[in-house]
């Protein structure tokens, strides 16, 4: 798992969307303010 971070990290900084993990979060906080956030990274197409 640790490696995998290390990978990922890179890419993961790039990210428009941040999330910080609080002090006694648990995963289903974690995941809960990750999908209230991805709404404001969200660009809407509209066609002409």
């Amino acid at each position: 798992m640790r490696s995998l971070l290390e990978q990922r990290t890179p890419l993961y900084s790039q990210a428009d969307l941040h999330i910080t993990e609080r002090e006694g979060d648990t995963p289903e906080d974690v995941a809960k303010r990750v999908l209230e956030g991805i709404p404001g990274v969200l660009k809407i197409q509209v066609s002409h």
